[in-house]
């Protein structure tokens, strides 16, 4: 076997799902920042807000090296939801193993990492955000494919982390996955997005997504009820969840190490009796979008669960959010007492 395949074996052997390889060159990274700036005419956002996406396109300036890209899969559908967090934070949240590295996928990519140093190979691996544009680098690697509601999909669904590195050294790979493309006549994704942010085929409106709004400010201002988010309290799987290719995809047997315990606390009724300490200390680890200048977005997110999901059995909590700290916090609560006074 060559390196690339003997690479791929040990991955395999480490429990990776699939493992490609695909030289710079033959990347078409150029394609990645056409297909960035057609969104960017479809869902305009401002001077700037899609450079970070554009600049994924360019790893050698950050790996000057850089000759290819490693990319490897890890199937996350084998983990258990626990109990109560199925529709309140979405699954990729649920299972990122990035910045825990107890996690067996962090672990799996840790040894993985190590295996290409000793085969001699120079490499740069990034977790967050990634060395490159990860799922056209999955795609471009031959493991899947991205769909319209712009998730990439193997042929046992979406629900995957990918982990990249970028290699001083041309090595070429394709995965062995071919999953059938969308239906033409499927549109289902877009018809569910609960924000009309998925408007059409790969067309996505960041600041209107209700993953985003979870964990960064949104056009409603922070004091409004924000009816879009639904029961979504961090994340959503919407337009994954209705994808007749994420079909039977969600029977998890597994328990993501951590997960049940840190879930415990991520309810709206926990996180109003928190302080902003605790809040740092339970869940500001785990789901990192929301940062620690921001803690008060989970008190926010848990406010908007309560009033969408009619929870008037949490009304005391809510009445004791009066008196919070923060200003927004206060202003949503009494919007949400009134939206419940309303039955």
């Amino acid at each position: 076997m060559g390196i690339a395949e003997d690479i791929r074996a040990k991955a395999l052997e480490l429990g990776f799902e699939g493992l490609g390889a695909v030289r710079l060159a033959d990347a078409d990274l150029a394609g990645y920042v056409v297909r960035v700036e057609e969104r960017e005419r479809k869902a305009p956002l401002g001077t700037g807000a899609y450079d970070f996406m554009r600049g994924l396109a360019r790893p050698e300036r950050r790996f000057p090296e850089a000759r290819s890209l490693v990319v490897a899969v890890i199937d996350v559908s084998r983990y258990r939801i626990p109990e109560g967090t199925g529709g309140l934070i979405g699954r990729h949240y649920l299972f990122d193993s990035r910045r825990n590295p107890q996690s067996p996928d962090s672990r799996r990519i840790t040894a993985l990492t190590g295996f290409l140093g000793r085969l001699g190979l120079r490499c740069l691996h990034d977790e967050h955000p990634g060395i490159a544009p990860m799922r056209w680098a999955a795609w471009k690697a031959g493991l899947g494919l991205i769909r319209r509601n712009n998730f990439f999909y193997t042929g046992t669904g979406s629900w995957k982390q990918i982990t990249a590195w970028a290699a001083d050294r041309e090595l070429e790979l394709p995965g062995l996955q071919a999953p059938a493309p969308c239906p033409e006549d499927c549109g289902k994704c877009a018809e569910a997005c609960p924000s009309g942010s998925l408007s059409g085929p790969y067309v996505m409106n960041m600041a209107t997504c209700v993953s985003k709004l979870t964990y960064s400010p949104g056009p409603a201002g922070e004091g409004e009820i924000r009816r879009e988010t639904g029961g979504w309290l961090y994340g959503c799987d919407v337009c994954q969840d209705v994808c007749p290719f994420n079909r039977g995809r969600r029977q998890g047997t597994e328990d993501f190490p951590g997960l049940a315990e840190t879930a415990a606390k991520a309810s709206p009724e926990s996180i109003l009796a928190m302080d902003l300490p605790e809040i740092k200390r339970e869940l500001a680890g785990k789901f990192f979008y929301i940062g620690d200048e921001s803690l008060h977005r989970w008190k926010l997110n848990a406010l908007n669960v309560i009033a969408n999901t009619r929870r008037a059995d949490l009304s005391d909590l809510v009445r004791r959010s009066l008196s919070d700290p923060s200003p927004e916090v206060r202003l949503l609560a009494a919007k949400v007492l009134e939206r419940l006074s309303e039955g």
